[in-house]
């Protein structure tokens, strides 16, 4: 029948076993795939929006989604300023797609906006997130707002704030289309801060040992960009930047007596047991490159001692290869 100026109206629309394909602009980017398990709309209009509902196959990371809002008017001119707003719950999405993490992830939130604009809110949890690196699996809850281009599948990040043990991490960034012509995919770009966390949480993800060695406060910035590339994540991601690890201690006994010894012979008191301090400051620079740290300007302090260091660690064989410059008040 007739509906205002559209010349069709559609009271119920049902798809089972389809797939929708969202066309780039660029005929270089590869279309996007969902396939739809189920789909059912009302009241479908060019000059209206259509209410529906949706259970659909996610493909990058693969997991299951369901949906319920409303779609249209369609805009012919121009499809990317086709409205739409809905609710979402994302489910058993599996990072293991990803080498070198996985987990299983769920999300719930809302999405919003123009077809090439679409604001999303919402929360995720992985409680069994690891790093294939350290091997410890953790809770990670996160909350995230974002910007999608729906034609291209491009999106920016403002912000996500992760939630793992006792630390706060804020990620603000991109995922976009490579500048590099010969690889084919997404390049995600972030700057990630952490402020007052805990080093213990962070060294869980990365080290293999069952007892994390340190604990103490931790600032962090880093920055990074992870190409789109096969192979693992971690000899994939190349972060920079700073750190700063305040009343650090080792967890192990025998490293607290090393640093115990060190502040006692750096004040010339070896033999005062009173004497000496096993707490440390932390701080450098640091840029991770095919699973292997350098650092630069690292400084290590207890009282009585400063040492300078410059130097690399193997994330993969724990070896280290230090070198630099001690200070201290005490004679040789």
């Amino acid at each position: 029948r007739k509906a205002g100026t559209g010349p069709v109206l559609i009271k119920e629309s049902v798809s089972d076993n389809a797939e929708l394909r969202l066309l780039p602009k660029s005929a270089d980017n590869v279309p996007k795939v969902f396939a739809i398990h189920h789909l059912v709309m009302h009241s479908v209009g060019l000059d209206r929006p259509a209410s529906f509902t949706a259970q659909l196959t996610n493909a990058v990371p693969p997991g299951e989604i369901e949906t319920k809002g409303s779609f249209g008017p369609w805009s012919p001119d121009d499809p990317g300023q086709t409205p739409l707003a809905a609710e979402y719950i994302f489910d058993k999405a599996d990072l293991g797609y990803f080498k070198g993490i996985s987990g299983i992830l769920s999300s719930k939130g809302k999405f919003g906006g123009v077809l090439e604009r679409i604001e999303v809110e919402g929360k995720t949890s992985t409680p069994d997130f690891t790093v294939t690196l350290g091997g410890h699996p953790l809770d990670l809850e996160t909350d995230f707002s974002a910007t999608v281009d729906g034609t291209n599948g491009d999106t920016l990040l403002h912000p996500v704030i992760a939630h793992l043990l006792n630390t706060v991490i804020v990620a603000q960034g991109g995922v976009v289309k490579s500048q590099n012509k010969e690889k084919k995919g997404k390049e995600i770009a972030l700057d990630v801060t952490v402020d007052k966390g805990r080093i213990e949480d962070l060294l869980r993800l990365a080290v293999k040992a069952d007892q994390h060695p340190l604990t103490g406060s931790i600032n962090f910035k880093t920055n990074f960009d992870l190409p789109p590339a096969a192979g693992d994540l971690s000899d994939r991601l190349n972060p920079h930047g700073e750190l700063e690890v305040g009343q650090a201690q080792c967890t192990s006994p025998e490293g607290t007596a090393k640093s115990e010894r060190l502040s006692r012979k750096a004040q010339g008191q070896p033999e005062n047991k009173n004497a000496g301090s096993s707490v440390s400051q932390l701080k450098g620079n640091f840029v991770l490159d095919n699973g292997v740290i350098s650092f630069r300007t690292l400084t290590f302090t207890v009282t009585g001692a400063q040492v300078a260091l410059d130097g690399k660690y193997g994330l993969d064989k724990e070896d280290l290869d230090f070198h630099g410059n001690l200070r201290m008040p005490a004679k040789i």
